[in-house]
């Protein structure tokens, strides 16, 4: 009979986490009214690729994943995207934060979440008084300009 005790196996066997290799999170979030689509908000970002680059940290980019309290909403398949229009009824309908996660080419991978972006109806009525404040601001230097000429 063996006298190998199965303590003896244990000890060899070594558990190591390698770091696995993450995708860039998204940078710089930043909401503003769409200009474009009515009632709609535009959610822009740095982006972690620069063309021609294709991957972050060796991992080959396909796009940007866009989450509401943790759920996807929206998916953007492009590497280079820097921006989506986003409907007020899907970002204000109680969602209490947005944040963007980068997507792998194979869809198998994503980022950690980027910094949330904080929602609320008071954010939404403060972005709406910011663009009718703009769009006053850019009349008002118009009618000077046409005065001038």
């Amino acid at each position: 009979s063996s006298m190998m005790s199965s303590s003896n196996y244990s000890a060899n066997i070594e558990f190591r986490t390698l770091p696995s290799k993450q995708l860039a999170i998204p940078q710089d979030l930043v909401i503003e009214k769409d200009r474009v689509e009515a009632d709609s908000f535009l959610v822009s970002w740095q982006p972690v690729l620069i063309a021609p680059n294709t991957s972050s940290n060796g991992i080959s980019v396909g796009g940007y994943s866009i989450y509401l309290d943790g759920i996807r909403v929206h998916q953007i398949l492009n590497p280079y995207a820097t921006s989506v229009s986003l409907g007020s009824k899907l970002l204000f309908n109680g969602a209490k934060q947005l944040t963007v996660r980068t997507l792998s080419l194979d869809g198998n991978l994503e980022s950690k979440d980027s910094e949330p972006i904080k929602l609320s109806k008071n954010l939404m009525v403060q972005l709406n008084s910011a663009a009718i404040a703009d769009e006053a601001k850019k009349k008002q230097i118009q009618q000077q300009q046409t005065v001038i000429n």
